[in-house]
């Protein structure tokens, strides 16, 4: 329900929703704001009133100083969401064609709010983000992106990742953004990615250094081919191309302790050896099966992952 209430230019607006779901997502969001006109066209200048937004229960209080809109800048004056200790504020500006930065800091930030947006939830994600994004205009031709996150107590498809660390600065030399991201779990570091990512041709690399990594990170894209799968994974893995047409490609790979439940043959597998990742799966290439019963033997196939020819 959306109830305005316009005055000359001033205005005052209150949005309400409720979904009626065991979830109780509801929310009462109320703005309040001025118009106004100039040689440059229309700005216009609001501020969220004290509000409250429910989502899966939980509730969020949502407020703001001025947020002001002009042309294509867009000023932010500590714009603020709080659930508990959990929070997140914008604040700073934004421009196609001025200097001007905008930042985004959070602290304990349930990351599990992403999990809506993601392969219907199925990633399972956890966790609580700390830090700080700074978008540096002018925007064009490329926004600039400066980051430095950590998530503590993460998961993933429901297992652990420990502590979860991004970083990312924009090389002016090449034009990228260049990135990190790193894990420590039970002080191992499972995968350690670097990479870039360039807009002007959407081209991203990334290189991955794999140490016992979990092999259940990936249920969510086999959970049509195995209904249980375990193990980890050491070796090499590097993903190049542009955005629309990636490639994979692995070095060294070895399953360690892998564990692969079938659901047909309702049989778990023990499988060890050297596999292979690339765009058309995941190969195990001669690699040692056992399936508990004293059965023995080895073999090579091909897993095709969700979007794989």
């Amino acid at each position: 329900t959306i109830a305005p209430m316009v005055e000359a230019d001033r205005f005052d607006m209150t949005y309400a929703f409720d979904n009626r779901s065991e979830q109780d997502s509801r929310g009462d969001v109320r703005l309040m704001g001025d118009l106004a006109r100039d040689g440059d066209g229309l700005s216009v200048t609001a501020s969220v009133l004290p509000s409250s937004i429910y989502y899966d229960g939980n509730r969020w209080n949502v407020d703001s100083d001025d947020v002001t809109i002009k042309g294509g800048d867009i000023q932010v004056d500590r714009f603020r969401i709080r659930s508990g200790r959990q929070s997140l504020v914008v604040d700073g500006g934004l421009s196609p064609g001025k200097t001007d930065t905008l930042l985004v800091r959070m602290d304990q930030f349930d990351i599990s709010l992403a999990n809506s947006f993601l392969m219907q939830g199925k990633m399972d994600l956890k966790g609580r983000a700390t830090g700080q994004a700074s978008l540096i205009s002018p925007s064009k031709p490329t926004l600039s992106l400066l980051a430095g996150i950590t998530c503590d107590s993460t998961y993933l498809a429901g297992r652990p990742m420990g502590t979860l660390e991004v970083a990312s600065v924009w090389n002016e030399p090449e034009k990228r953004f260049d990135f990190q991201l790193q894990n420590l779990l039970d002080e191992v570091r499972n995968f350690a990615i670097d990479g870039y990512l360039r807009p002007s041709d959407k081209a991203l690399r990334a290189d991955a250094v794999l140490a016992r990594l979990d092999l259940g990170y990936a249920a969510p894209f086999l959970e049509s081919v195995f209904d249980r799968f375990e193990g980890a994974l050491d070796g090499k893995l590097s993903v190049g191309g542009t955005l629309d047409k990636l490639q994979i490609e692995s070095e060294g790979m070895q399953l360690v302790d892998g564990i692969l439940g079938v659901e047909f043959t309702q049989v778990p597998y023990q499988v060890s050896g050297p596999v292979s990742v690339d765009t058309e799966g995941l190969h195990f290439q001669d690699v040692s099966l056992a399936d508990g019963y004293g059965g023995k033997g080895g073999g090579t196939a091909r897993v095709p992952v969700r979007g794989a020819p």
